[in-house]
């Protein structure tokens, strides 16, 4: 093992740690949290022992199955680590209770290596940490209590006052030691597990330099706290069992000041009491331990209806069983519970001084969404028959989202935010219902009780990141922005994969980022569709604008021009909707004719654009008189793209036969470009105020189409209160009027082009070792100590690389093309029905898929060995990933290759200054998605050189300052590889989006430019204290070195 793997020493194959009180005080000034644990063990059971979930009477088989490898990942027999005296730092409280062993009882021998003997040797019981300054351990008096409450998973621990009586229990101390990765835990005299003591509490403080938790200041500068999923998982937030077979049920209070906000895994929206939960009064007979998993059962029932309130923050009852005034709170104490039974390492925390909204709750049954599709409406009483063939439980007792009856019928949706976020979040709050109901169309119920989105500061080290009940977002991805809603997918789509559904073997992180990554295309194609279709108005004479650059010419109105059109292309649409699969509901017949008479207007301005094209015209034509008189008599300016710039009111059609002038100012892109700027100053400074206005210049229809724009964001309940719309606000999802599932359907090839792109960079730049989906090959490493670890836990690289996502994305793209897409989707929703609720390995999603399609398997020659060597167990790029997306070609990549092949020529043309241009027969649409962007600038990276004045065109043509990071990233790559002189937006990149920022420093120093060198140094000067640790460390040795 080495010091790059990361240790798993909890004796699981021994002891279980069934349930969690955590109590939980951060100190924002010392960044330290006070906690105290009590932990609830128990013996494992023998089904456990053999990977099952049964903690009494076996009655999953697993018995059967013995020689099964399912679950013997974690199975091995650890040998005693030498035991060190717990040494207390020198600034711990003078009231520290910890007790100190100097050694193991009187029956107990050394050897002579230190290690104690076998022989009558003590049990001890050994709990994943680091980083924590235990002040005391000691055994729990249970006198009295019914155990099989806090022990057995059926039962449900939701009492909010279950930390007050278990705190007034008298105590005894036992005797640990700390060694650097873990706690160990005896009781002198007990031999085995069974008699080891059934609760342990656990006094104990968290350091400021824990991995586990970032102490940082937010977008607003106030002091906020996070945990960044770092490698050692939560290990130094409280001592744990970490193993991902270690699963369990918590209770967790934290306690913070009144200002600020506490976002935790949990169930429910937090109960809130006035200071230390310790200090509230109870009715201690009411209140009994043996009736304490029902005892809340009413506050329990009305905080569940409180749900759909969005406005508790103002409610005079905020603060549970409180009259103490507003001015006269101090403290608060924050309560979450949770009831399905999970690894402690899904357990995430934030705390801020952050706003709160709550939105109005998403059905997770019979969910109704309607988007166009190619075979027609679905059958609503289908696709809730579907929903109710579920399959039995497997996995650890608790109430599941199978479990229909004592499930709830919403999901409450929850957006926390820095203040100064309260407009940024607005697309995000838009959206997020749809993509909710998109997840559940595709994948069932939602497994989760709840969901609340944080934005984190801007040195979270990752996009996104998803836990029960909760997602982290970082603020780069808080945009109006298709790449910003297709994050969003992506982590919603980790509540089947990655939470309800988990790896045992860690390094096989393909079967939660790889499905992840293969859901957010199907995720986001049926949230946009149903999103487009439901913001759109009753009539298209009143038709929203916010996503149209492409108007009538002439000033005419072509809502009456259909004809003949129009039923040819309603035969055509009635042939293509032949043998496709419908994945959403219909809606009324009014909205969906008037859908095809807005495509039929957009197929006649096509048609009419083909044939000005075809013409070589190069008449003006006749808006209002605003725009012709700013027109130049024979020439047409580019329209700026779609992707962030403002709205013209024309296409770009060059002609052959007239040339101009190369100077700096007068170029094609750079007039449009200022014209535009001069009408609409605001546009780089928000997405969504272009989106939202959809304007460009004044034309003959805005006092029209005025009366449509969304001015109000908000909307009341029946009881008054005020809740945000999610329906009104227009946002970016094409630059079209319409979308279709067939752009849909380009874009995602789009995007699987550029995954292949990206991935194999990675894999020339990366070592071999962390390019398999499968390092540890179903082995269970140990070190020379005994010790189980995990290969390469603790590597920075690892951080850093897609590997995961993409190459698992891939194998999965290359099994749904052996059997079809939708065959293979309705695969994954039944194979994530069957597993749900349990750990499982690469093997089981390849002998679902090979026995669920025996003919295409013999048909192609596919066994799990096959894939198995060829995917999961062998480094670099498979020839099946080259073949599929080394090359793709659709009107969305041709359109690429347009802008591509017009910008090469522009660059061309400015090698001499002062030369006079022919310009070339070129037609520059605006880009129908940002990805279009993304892929032109990773083919313009290919090209030797791109002049610098090109640079400039191409910047403020694009308004590359407002695209979003994936654009914004690759356009810092083109500025420093061109030594482009303005270096403003790698600053504001490294900056402002430290999730990618890493890769940026590695350009900037391998330039070997002195002015990006010294740029690298420092910016990281300025934002190391802020940066995330992972991040922090790889910027160092790059710069400096090991």
């Amino acid at each position: 093992m080495s010091n790059q793997d990361l240790p798993l020493l909890a004796n699981i194959n021994d002891i279980r740690a069934r349930h969690y009180l955590i109590r939980l005080e951060p100190n924002f000034t010392t960044k330290v949290i006070r906690g105290k644990v009590f932990i609830f063990f128990e013996p494992t059971s023998e089904c456990e022992a053999r990977g099952g979930c049964c903690i009494r009477e076996c009655s999953c088989g697993s018995e059967n199955s013995a020689n099964d490898d399912t679950g013997r990942f974690y199975k091995y027999t650890p040998r005693p680590l030498p035991r060190t005296e717990c040494h207390l730092s020198d600034d711990s409280d003078d009231d520290d209770d910890s007790y100190h062993p100097q050694n193991n009882g009187d029956n107990n021998t050394v050897g002579e290596s230190g290690d104690i003997t076998p022989k009558d040797k003590d049990f001890e019981v050994v709990l994943d940490c680091c980083d924590i300054r235990v002040r005391s351990v000691s055994e729990v008096n249970c006198e009295g209590s019914d155990m099989l409450e806090f022990l057995n998973t059926h039962y449900n621990k939701t009492c909010k006052f279950t930390f007050n009586t278990w705190s007034k229990r008298s105590r005894d101390p036992l005797q640990y030691s700390v060694n650097p990765w873990c706690i160990k835990i005896w009781k002198p005299g007990v031999k085995e597990a069974k008699g080891f003591p059934s609760v342990v509490c656990i006094d104990y403080e968290t350091t400021p330099q824990g991995k586990s938790l970032l102490w940082r200041c937010d977008q607003d500068g106030n002091p906020c706290l996070f945990t960044p999923a770092a490698a050692i998982n939560n290990r130094s937030l409280l001592p744990c069992q970490d193993p991902p077979f270690a699963m369990a049920t918590w209770q967790a209070w934290v306690t913070v000041r009144k200002e600020f906000a506490v976002c935790m895994t949990g169930d429910s929206r937090p109960v809130k009491f006035v200071g230390h939960v310790e200090d509230q009064e109870y009715d201690e007979l009411q209140h009994k331990l043996t009736s304490c998993t029902n005892c809340c059962q009413h506050s329990n029932d009305t905080h569940k209806d409180n749900d759909d309130d969005d406005d508790d923050d103002d409610d005079d009852e905020e603060y549970y069983g409180s009259h103490v005034p507003e001015w006269e709170i101090v403290r608060v104490t924050y309560y979450y519970h949770t009831t399905m039974v999970l690894p402690v390492a899904t357990i995430a925390i934030a705390a801020g001084m952050w706003e709160t909204q709550c939105l109005p709750p998403v059905p997770i049954t019979n969910t109704k969404i309607t988007t166009p599709s190619l075979s027609g409406p679905s059958s609503t009483q289908q696709q809730q028959q579907k929903q109710k063939q579920h399959s039995p439980c497997l996995h650890y007792q608790y109430p599941c989202h199978h479990d229909t009856e004592n499930w709830t019928n919403t999901t409450p949706l929850t957006i926390v935010h820095p203040i100064s976020s309260t407009q940024a979040v607005k697309p995000l709050i838009a959206f997020l219902p749809y993509a909710l109901r998109a997840a559940i169309k595709l994948l069932g119920i939602y497994p989760c009780r709840r969901l609340e989105v944080v934005v984190l500061p801007q040195c979270f080290g990752s996009l996104g990141l998803a836990s029960p009940n909760l997602i982290f977002l970082s603020p780069t991805v808080i945009i109006d922005d298709p790449s910003a809603y297709i994050r969003l997918a992506h982590e919603i789509s980790h509540a089947w994969f990655g939470i309800v559904l988990g790896a045992q073997d860690w390094t096989e992180e393909w079967l939660s980022e790889g499905f992840a990554t293969y859901m957010e295309d199907s995720i986001y194609t049926e949230a946009a569709l149903a999103y487009h279709l439901a913001s759109r108005p009753p009539s298209s004479s009143s038709a929203p604008r916010h996503m149209c650059h492409k108007r009538p010419r002439n000033g005419t109105n072509e809502e009456g021009s259909a004809g003949e059109e129009k039923k040819e292309k309603q035969e055509k649409q009635e042939e293509e909707k032949d043998g496709e699969d419908e994945v959403m509901e219909e809606e009324s017949q009014s909205v969906e004719e008037e859908k095809e008479k807005d495509e039929d207007e957009e197929e006649e301005g096509k048609k009419k654009k083909k044939k000005i094209v075809k013409k070589k015209t190069t008449t003006t034509t006749k808006g209002s008189s605003n725009n012709s008189e700013k027109r130049t008599k024979k020439r047409k300016k580019p329209r700026k793209a779609a992707t962030g710039g403002s709205d013209d009111d024309e296409d770009y059609v060059v002609d052959e036969s007239e040339d101009y002038e190369d100077s700096d100012t007068d170029s094609v892109p750079e007039d449009n470009t200022t014209k535009n700027k001069n009408k609409n100053k605001t546009s780089t400074k928000s997405h969504t105020n272009n989106s939202k206005n959809g304007r460009g210049k004044n034309t003959d229809d805005d006092d029209e189409g005025e009366e449509h724009q969304p001015e109000n964001n908000t909307e009341q309940d029946e009881e008054g209160h005020t809740r945000p719309k999610t329906t009104t606000m227009s946002l970016r999802l094409c630059s079209g009027q319409t979308l279709t599932r067939g752009q849909l359907e380009e874009l995602a090839d789009l995007r699987a082009h550029i995954r292949y792109r990206t991935l194999a960079s990675e894999l020339e730049h990366s070592a071999e070792e962390l390019q398999t989906l499968r390092p540890m090959q179903g082995d269970n490493l140990m070190g020379s100590d005994g010790n189980s670890y995990v290969k390469n836990g603790l590597n920075p690289d690892k951080a850093f690389l897609q590997v995961h996502y993409l190459k698992g994305y891939f194998l999965l793209k290359y099994l749904s093309g052996l059997v079809g897409r939708a065959k293979f989707d309705d695969m994954i929703s039944q194979y994530v029905s069957e597993h749900h609720g349990q750990l499982v390995l690469s093997r089981h999603i390849l002998d679902y898929f090979v026995k669920s399609f025996p003919q295409v398997v013999k048909r192609h020659g596919v066994t799990r060995e096959a894939l198995q060597t060829t995917w999961l167990n062998q480094p670099g790029l498979n020839e099946e990933i080259t073949d599929m997306y080394s090359e793709t070609s659709n009107d969305l990549v041709a359109q690429v290759s347009h802008h591509l092949q017009f910008w090469e020529h522009f660059d061309k043309s400015k090698k001499r200054s002062g030369q006079t241009i022919k310009r070339a027969k070129v037609q520059l649409d605006p880009f129908v998605f940002p990805d279009q962007l993304v892929l032109l600038l990773e083919y313009l990276l290919e090209l030797p050189k791109v002049y610098k004045r090109t640079l400039r065109q191409i910047n403020e043509y694009y308004g590359m300052s407002t695209q979003c990071g994936d654009a914004r990233h690759r356009w810092c790559e083109l500025v420093i590889k061109n030594d482009y002189e303005d270096l403003s937006q790698v600053e504001r990149f490294l900056r402002e989006d430290q999730a990618m920022g890493v890769y940026l420093y590695g350009e900037l120093i391998i330039s070997r430019n002195t002015k990006h060198t010294r740029l690298a140094e420092q910016m990281f000067s300025k934002i190391q204290e802020d940066m995330d640790e992972t991040a922090r460390m790889a910027v160092f040795s790059m710069l400096y070195g090991e």
